[in-house]
């Protein structure tokens, strides 16, 4: 795999001699309510169409309902019948939703707020508790955090016997897993924050002296993240992660009479590393995406929240890479998908508004060709970009899905003319180069390789093919090849 890092890297260099370094990238903001419709609203999550789920009130109301963003402008999402409101927390790639339906009840003076988990599917809402199999737990669950891909759903539940604070559950085809927590049975409350595709989930746990640190469960065991010989303080948490198990949250790594934690990355082998803030004394980092991109908010010197991004080692403030006439000030950076949009909480013109921020890149990816379909009815895979192919950025490339440990080749050219390589198999990335490289053997899933661009690019094309052998028939086959535009 380093060796096709090495090669893309060359690639990248060709005709170093043309034109010059791209500035940082910048970024576009829009507002996620440009109609009105919302007297204030939250983002949450950014969902992998593109689409944003969060909180609104509506205009006219006081109550908040759980809301989809998208092309089509914002959607207020029904609460289960008998509720009031909502929240929504996540959304899948299947376009389903998962958040907390509530039910506002006024005793006198006082105001109790019942949680209900809830997912919706095509927008019509259904009660968590109502998937589960007789007897899957004893538990009251109380509101649905995440889901994944693969529909198991993340959720928040109470003993209400115990009282002994939250449990975290994986809610997968009408059974019920506990993760457990760092300190069963002294302390048992755990609040997860997420769950990936793979099944894992962060979030935080308490240890045995009653102290909330960041956990990762692996999907067999729950591992504290907080290790005291590099965090001095007594506190962290986690909210996120990416598929190559780094995890984005905060830690008090200095320790001391008050408890400040500021933005931490945690590596896969679990070493912490203090993301540092824009001058104040304390941060957080929300999210951060398979490219190593990280965003969430940190105090600047003047004492005010500002959203920041974290790539390429360094923290940047957001409001920095805007329009400084736009009218915004951005404030809080809640996600960042794999294209680089960030939503989150900000303000417009002295109002507060939830925001979308989009990269502003002059590089871009093209599909272009045919495929070779692989045997059978197995998908035929896709080549895809993921970044701004621009200076000193990182970018990746990834084939998936794929037939596990099949042999394939890597070509990178800088023309798009085709040779045939058997009968209905074209290879389309011609005039080849000599960045012709031999693939690993395949891992379930596919590739995904990523690399930064250097600090000087030139302004060219470079074509991209994969092409796989299926052994047991001698069958080629490949994904559509891509053309990277570099500027």
């Amino acid at each position: 795999m380093d060796l096709v890092r090495r090669c893309l890297f060359v690639a990248a260099a060709l005709s170093w001699a043309a034109d010059s370094a791209h500035a940082q990238s910048s970024f576009g903001v829009g507002d996620l309510d440009p109609l009105g419709v919302l007297a204030g609203a939250q983002a949450t999550r950014i969902a992998p169409d593109g689409s944003v789920v969060g909180l609104g009130i509506l205009v006219g109301s006081n109550q908040t309902h759980a809301i989809v963003v998208g092309p089509g402008g914002v959607i207020a999402l029904s609460p289960l019948p008998g509720d009031d409101g909502g929240v929504a927390l996540d959304r899948n790639a299947a376009g389903d939703v998962v958040g907390t339906s509530t039910d506002q009840v006024n005793i006198g003076p006082h105001v109790i707020q019942f949680e209900h988990p809830v997912l919706w599917t095509n927008g019509a809402p259904v009660d968590v508790r109502t998937l589960l199999q007789p007897g899957a737990t004893s538990l009251d669950l109380r509101n649905a955090v995440s889901i994944n891909a693969s529909g198991q759903i993340l959720c928040l539940a109470l003993d209400t016997t115990a009282f002994d604070g939250n449990h975290t559950l994986i809610v997968d085809g009408g059974f019920v897993t506990d993760i457990g927590s760092l300190a069963h049975p002294v302390h048992t409350e755990t609040v997860g924050s997420r769950i990936d595709e793979f099944g894992r989930v962060v979030g935080y746990s308490f240890d045995p002296f009653g102290k909330q640190h960041a956990f990762l469960w692996d999907t067999t065991q729950m591992i504290d993240l907080h290790t005291t010989s590099l965090i001095q303080g007594s506190s962290s948490q986690a909210f996120d992660l990416n598929r190559f198990g780094y995890v984005a949250g905060s830690a008090d790594h200095q320790g001391g009479l008050f408890d400040k934690q500021t933005a931490t990355i945690w590596n896969p082998s679990g070493s912490g590393l203090d993301l540092g803030t824009l001058g104040g004394d304390q941060s957080v980092a929300y999210a951060i995406n398979d490219l190593g991109i990280a965003c969430g908010f940190s105090y600047t010197t003047q004492g005010d929240p500002h959203a920041f991004l974290w790539k390429n080692g360094g923290m940047i403030d957001m409001n920095a890479l805007i329009d400084p006439l736009s009218g915004w000030v951005l404030v809080t950076a809640r996600d960042i998908d794999e294209f680089g949009r960030v939503v989150g909480d900000g303000e417009y013109k002295g109002s507060a508004r939830p925001f979308v921020a989009l990269p502003q890149c002059d590089g871009s990816y093209t599909v272009y060709g045919s495929a070779c379909p692989p045997p059978g009815s197995t998908a035929t895979p896709e080549l895809r970009g993921w970044g701004c192919p621009s200076a000193s950025e990182p970018i990746a490339i990834e084939v998936s899905p794929l037939i596990a440990f099949v042999p394939g080749l890597l070509v990178v050219g800088t023309g798009s003319a085709a040779t045939p390589m058997q009968s209905g198999c074209l290879l389309q990335t011609l005039p080849l180069t000599n960045l012709i490289v031999a693939l690993p053997v395949s891992p379930p899933g596919g590739f995904y390789i990523p690399l930064t661009l250097p600090p000087v690019v030139p302004t060219v094309d470079l074509y991209v093919q994969t092409l796989f052998l299926y052994t047991p028939t001698n069958q080629l086959f490949s994904p559509k090849p891509i053309r990277i535009h570099l500027q």
